[in-house]
């Protein structure tokens, strides 16, 4: 399977969080996203890291407030293995000046077309996973040419 993404974001945010593996999966990408990867009566907690470890980009899901503690041990993860992280905020605001430094890039999401009709949803994940998509390739070409 090509590039892998994780998923990341906290439990406020799982609907947007579905919305945008969906698309990223009609998008051609391979996003790994906990409601679809999870099996019953398998450890969560290994499946996760299985997930972890064989992601190429990690994106969190970022909203006002603190992350979640789920969310900062999975990029912590990801930042240990030196996987690119992109934080993608569905709110107003932004994550604070020390989360901004340590992560590869921010999306920002026009906050206003998400209130609005499913075509403008369907409009801003197929821009994300675009601009997704470019950060993969600039990076596969990035180890290549190492």
């Amino acid at each position: 399977m090509g590039n892998q993404i994780f998923i990341s974001y906290a439990h406020k945010d799982k609907n947007l969080a579905k919305e945008l593996a969906d698309e990223l999966k009609e998008e051609g990408l391979h996003p790994w996203f906990d409601e679809y990867e999870l099996r019953p009566g398998e450890s969560w907690e290994n499946q996760l890291r299985n997930g972890l470890e064989k992601c190429n980009l990690l994106i969190v899901l970022y909203s006002a407030g603190e992350p979640s503690p789920n969310v900062l041990f999975e990029a912590g993860v990801a930042l240990a293995k030196g996987t690119k992280v992109v934080i993608i905020s569905p709110e107003k605001g932004e994550p604070n000046k020390e989360l901004q430094s340590t992560f590869a890039s921010i999306i920002k999401i026009d906050h206003e077309k998400l209130k609005e009709e499913m075509e403008s949803k369907e409009e801003i994940f197929r821009e994300i996973a675009e601009k997704i998509s470019k950060i993969l390739e600039k990076e596969s070409l990035t180890k290549k040419s190492s």
